[in-house]
């Protein structure tokens, strides 16, 4: 199918601050935000791709599925096709130096008590727990080891010869290993990058065979440590241009772990100049505030709006002077449509939207521009490595797209409930409000003097949160910056952040300072 008006990225930049809350990593595409990650200021009890030795609570026959416990609380459903009849990861210690770990699935009849390894494929989401599979996968930048397997997992763009030549490539790994899924970015790697990343997968799976052999009751066996390792893996790819960050200290670090992901694909790493504040100067923190709006402007004059149900996502592209037109058969349709599915796709991304997400595109009135729409809409969702499939319903303009939900969304991270009606996802939470002033203060501290300290007046309930609910938050500031923070109400709602001098002890030539 033919496509048309396909905008490609021409610079491609991961931007990387270092704050006191954590590491934050923004994807700009010829400056239009792409995706956001933000590392949490707590650590969260459960993340996408953990494995836990669980243990086996609640049996839930018409479901087909079980309650787990993970081990301190957290509870997850684990679904089993043949239930009560589900498979389990079996290590055995084979012999070797260095000691090779051999994997395979057993089936076991489920029933209370009875632990087994799982990892996390679901995030909890509202009222839903966390889902979790007994099949492991151990991911890296373009590859993922599948333990227990012989089976290969292929990129839907990759070609019969190039998959004969990465079987041939892996085949020395799969025989001790395990199968492998190659990532989309996989297309783009060498073989000497491929030999190199499956030959840190064979460690890492080592590590975690050893983990999981040594665990004896429900908690958690492995996760990814490095939050730089991590964020790079989740958001950079092998397009990158440059990798920009805001501490000059971090920069070894960071070009480091790129060379180690991606060593003939180098990223210009290089620290950021001009301004204390990246994200503000990059328009970071701009873009982030409008993708939390519930609709989104088109270049062209149409519209897209978003809502959120438990269910999923529901997506509602519309053209503003609709009503005006006898028709919506016209060239400025067309138009629209190809605009919002560029839009829709670079949206479902940086909100971090998983599980089902239906598009209501409209209707161009013939074969031809349903195909070509089509033909746009796979092209531009397929350029995210997350989304898992897009299928657009013959004869309407209603595309299903089913994506990963690997992180908490943005509307959850930032938004509450409405105070008046309780719907969701209706205004900033007076949480990243408090959090979003101290970053900006952050930013601020940056280019205080010897002898100054920062004063942050903000509006009521915001000091009132920093001072009585998370208290926590300034003492943490107060404990990297080393220097001290008065927090007081403002007057008005925009809250004001200021350089003042710190008080001097009066001294006395007798009896010294008072």
């Amino acid at each position: 199918m033919r496509t048309s008006g396909i905008r490609r990225a021409h610079v491609k930049e991961l931007l990387l601050q270092f704050g006191f809350l954590g590491l934050r990593a923004a994807l700009v595409e010829d400056g239009e935000l792409t995706e956001f990650i933000a590392e949490p200021p707590v650590p969260e009890e459960v993340r996408f791709g953990d494995i836990f030795r669980a243990r086996v609570t609640t049996l839930l026959p018409p479901l087909r599925a079980a309650l787990v416990d993970l081990g301190d609380g957290s509870t997850a459903l684990l679904q089993s096709p043949r239930f009560p009849v589900c498979q389990t990861l079996s290590i055995e210690l084979g012999k070797g130096n260095p000691a090779r770990f051999a994997a395979r699935y057993v089936e076991v009849a489920l029933k209370e008590g009875l632990q087994l390894i799982v990892q996390v494929r679901r995030l909890p989401h509202e009222q839903k727990a966390a889902l979790v599979s007994p099949r492991i996968r151990v991911e890296d930048f373009f590859l993922a080891l599948r333990p227990g397997t012989r089976e290969f997992q292929w990129p839907k763009q990759s070609s019969a010869e190039w998959q004969e030549r990465i079987l041939a490539l892996l085949a020395p790994f799969a025989e001790r290993l395990g199968g492998f899924a190659i990532e989309r970015r996989g297309l783009q790697a060498t073989d000497g990058e491929l030999l190199q990343e499956a030959n840190r997968l064979e460690d890492t799976w080592r590590t975690i065979a050893e983990a999981i052999l040594a665990a004896n009751r429900p908690g958690l066996v492995y996760r990814e440590r490095d939050p730089i390792a991590y964020l790079l893996r989740e958001s950079a790819d092998v397009e990158l241009d440059s990798i920009v960050l805001d501490a000059p200290e971090f920069e070894d670090t960071v070009r480091r772990c790129w060379t180690s992901l991606a060593p003939e694909h180098p990223a210009r790493v290089r620290v950021a100049v001009g301004s204390p504040d990246l994200f503000t100067s990059r328009r970071v923190d701009e873009q982030l505030r409008m993708a939390l709006q519930p609709e989104v402007a088109l270049p062209h004059g149409g519209l897209v709006r978003f809502e959120f149900t438990t269910a999923g996502t529901l997506v509602d592209v519309d053209t503003a002077c609709a009503h005006s037109l006898r028709s919506f058969r016209t060239p400025k349709t067309t138009q629209v449509n190809m605009e919002a599915a560029r839009v829709v796709a670079r949206q479902v991304r940086l909100r971090a939207l998983g599980g089902k997400i239906l598009v209501d595109f409209i209707d161009p009135g013939t074969a031809e521009l349903r195909k070509r729409l089509g033909s746009q809409v796979v092209t531009m969702f397929y350029q995210d490595r997350f989304v898992d499939a897009v299928h657009m319903h013959p004869g309407c303009t209603l595309v299903d797209v089913h994506r990963r939900r690997r992180r908490l969304p943005l509307a959850d991270q930032f938004l509450a409930p409405c105070r008046a009606c309780g719907s969701p996802h209706q205004t900033w939470s007076v949480s990243a409000r408090a959090r979003d002033l101290l970053q900006r203060a952050w930013a601020q501290y940056k280019l205080l003097s010897e002898g100054q300290k920062l004063r942050i007046e903000g509006p009521p309930g915001v000091v009132h949160h920093l001072q009585r609910i998370e208290p926590e938050l300034l003492q943490k500031f107060a404990r990297v910056s080393g220097i001290p923070v008065e927090v007081e109400p403002a007057p008005s709602e925009e809250p004001r952040i200021s350089f003042i001098m710190r008080e001097r002890p009066v001294t006395s030539r007798r009896h010294g300072p008072k």
